[in-house]
């Protein structure tokens, strides 16, 4: 009698397209079938993040391109925060991206993607020395966090940030603006982990007035964290063998 099909065997390829295939049996003898699969295989994304500041304006060009070939169903979106004391001129978009909130530096695309497609989005802006908020040398950071997923593979996020020493001359201010109007984009709200520099965000919401700067990063030193406004103090843990301060905020 003719028997039940086998399970499909693993597909034949380490990466990119390859064949599976079943079998059953009648009497002594054997029937396959074959049918064509594919295996993605990460990364599945190569991102390249571009950033140059020259003299007062800042030029940013992010590429991202496809290792899978496959025509797949995507989920893409991207975010930037651009730092209160940055004036946004214009960006350019291409794919089909939608922008998820007007006063925010934050895209998403949804769709079907091809090996041939790729994603380029460019924007630009102005630097405002007098806004910085301290005086001297420091490091401007401009955080890049990502989310993608292909079909039903593992989303990936990622997280990228620009540095660049810059130089203010004058009295460092607040970076928090009455002015709704100007740049609502910032270092965002909450707090931001970037794996590659092991560096953490921690920023309360531009909207909130305060007498205190509203962003720190942990690679400090310390010397910023001590004006910053907290209830409980500092609950460190451990994660990729670093310490990382966490910093309940207040409201005021």
């Amino acid at each position: 009698s003719l028997l039940q099909w086998s399970n499909w065997s693993t597909c034949n390829t380490s990466n990119g397209y390859g064949f599976t295939n079943r079998t059953r049996y009648l009497g002594d003898k054997c029937y396959t079938e074959q049918k064509q699969c594919y295996v993605y295989k990460a990364p599945l994304w190569n991102v390249f993040n571009a950033v140059s500041l020259q003299g007062n304006s800042i030029f940013l060009n992010l590429q991202i391109y496809p290792t899978f070939i496959k025509p797949s169903i995507v989920s893409l979106e991207f975010e930037y925060f651009l730092p209160p004391f940055f004036t946004f001129i214009s960006d350019s978009v291409v794919q089909h991206f939608v922008k998820n909130q007007s006063n925010r530096l934050r895209y998403s695309f949804n769709g079907n993607f091809t090996y041939s497609d790729s994603f380029n989005y460019n924007f630009t802006a102005t630097y405002n020395n007098s806004l910085c908020p301290i005086s001297g040398v420091f490091i401007l950071e401009i955080p890049l966090m990502l989310s993608l997923q292909v079909e039903t593979e593992k989303r990936e996020r990622i997280v990228r940030t620009f540095q660049k020493q810059v130089e203010c001359f004058n009295n460092p201010k607040i970076p928090v603006s009455p002015n709704q109007e100007f740049l609502k984009e910032t270092y965002g709200r909450g707090i931001y982990w970037d794996e590659y520099n092991n560096h953490t965000y921690v920023c309360m919401s531009q909207h909130y007035p305060s007498t205190k700067p509203v962003c720190y990063f942990s690679d400090d030193e310390g010397y910023l964290w001590t004006a910053m406004d907290f209830i409980f103090g500092v609950i460190a843990y451990w994660f990729l063998n670093t310490i990382i301060p966490i910093i309940r905020l207040s409201s005021i």
